[in-house]
């Protein structure tokens, strides 16, 4: 597996320069396979999924990805939206240590953290970069390439005894897809009816996936820029076999595609899905507890 992730993470980096690959260790559509015969011809997860939020212009993906998941299973479970804090995510992942300050890098450890527990948007809202003007770190290094850079200027300085009170827990098991083949992510979404956490390449300093949301890999947005090819987190949260896309969750706000959603071709798919793919397994409904403010919406 290790070797498996060497050789994605080598061919995305020639993949930024300008090179195009297809990926070994997936598999391309094939409508006549026997595994598409016995699963639904569409899956569409969006009505069961909360508003799409906009991250700003901090390199947050990681934790607006990962917060929808949990979100997602409060709204199917109790038919009620739950506005999580991705801030407190955000905090619990970059305070710590041993976590990288690169946005790209805290999925892996973002299923510990989430087991650390939750706090309500209202409770601790998201803020703006400190990396801005007027801010604490403004002129800093915001890669986190600039070792001497306090680790707040990525964390901030976390909720106070007072608001952190207010933290509840949810006891699930948040689960790394070393997967990464196209027919076994459609049978997730299909079977076990849950959304999924990918990494893709984006050029993200000009965002331009395009606005309708109809995701298309081309030179434009794998390059010509290729210092701005960077990694992004987004949710697959449905597919339509027919015309052979995910639905695709972003979180840069309502005005991108369809209320922040777009599609994206199983051959892009097959071609540029990057590291693990997550989602969370079965959560028993005595296990998802809802704050006691929240109750009296059931």
């Amino acid at each position: 597996m290790l070797l498996l992730l060497a050789m994605k993470m080598m061919l995305l980096l020639l993949t930024c320069l300008g090179f195009s690959f297809d990926l070994l260790c997936q598999s391309t559509f094939n409508p006549n396979d026997s595994i598409y015969k016995t699963i639904p011809q569409s899956v569409d997860l969006r009505p069961y999924m909360t508003p799409v939020k906009n991250q700003g212009d901090r390199n947050t993906c990681f934790a607006y990805a990962a917060i929808s998941l949990m979100e997602f299973e409060y709204k199917r479970m109790f038919d009620v939206d739950v506005d999580l804090s991705e801030e407190y995510l955000i905090y619990l992942a970059k305070s710590d240590k041993t976590s990288s300050l690169n946005e790209d890098d805290n999925m892996v450890n973002t299923g510990n953290k989430m087991q650390q527990g939750f706090l309500l948007e209202e409770d601790y809202p998201y803020q703006p970069t400190w990396f801005a003007a007027g801010y604490p770190c403004e002129g800093r290094a915001y890669d986190g390439s600039d070792s001497t850079v306090d680790r707040r200027c990525f964390s901030h300085d976390g909720p106070d005894k007072k608001t952190l009170r207010k933290a509840f827990k949810v006891e699930f098991p948040l689960l790394l897809d070393t997967n990464f083949e196209l027919s076994h992510n459609i049978e997730i979404l299909a079977k076990e009816q849950k959304p999924i956490v990918f990494l893709f390449p984006c050029n993200v300093a000009e965002k331009d996936w395009p606005s309708s949301g109809k995701i298309n890999y081309s030179d434009t947005v794998i390059s010509p820029q290729k210092e701005n090819c960077q990694l992004h987190f987004t949710v697959l949260c449905g597919y339509d076999l027919n015309a052979q896309v995910f639905y695709v969750r972003n979180s840069w706000g309502k005005d991108w595609g369809e209320n922040g959603y777009g599609t994206l071709s199983f051959d892009d798919f097959y071609k540029f899905a990057w590291s693990g793919l997550w989602h969370i397994g079965e959560i028993k409904e005595r296990k998802l507890r809802l704050p006691k403010r929240l109750r009296n919406k059931l």
